[in-house]
């Protein structure tokens, strides 16, 4: 796996964090991604929401992308013996067990 960049948001304080809109999230990811090659992106941070629009921002950028709420979600699942392929939760949770 290739590390190309790593970013941080501006915001100052965490509770200002589960604020942040879809719109931001894929704008950041964006800037991030560009002309660069990379084979994921992980948005490290327990307070972003992602699972919602975590398969169009995967649509629009070309590379799966996940946090670590998304992945922990999909683990569970899977721990649970819930082995269910969930279409439009990202790429993570279209992968066959």
């Amino acid at each position: 796996m290739r590390w190309s960049s790593l970013g941080r948001s501006t915001k100052s304080s965490t509770p200002s964090l589960p604020g942040i809109d879809a719109g931001s999230l894929k704008a950041a990811i964006r800037t991030i991604l560009e002309g660069r090659q990379v084979d994921a992106v992980f948005v490290s941070c327990t307070s972003v929401r992602l699972m919602h629009v975590v398969a169009q921002i995967e649509s629009e950028v070309g590379v799966p992308v996940t946090s670590s709420n998304h992945a922990m979600a999909w683990h569970c699942l899977r721990l649970a013996g819930d082995d269910s392929v969930l279409p439009g939760m990202g790429r993570l949770f279209e992968l066959p067990n």
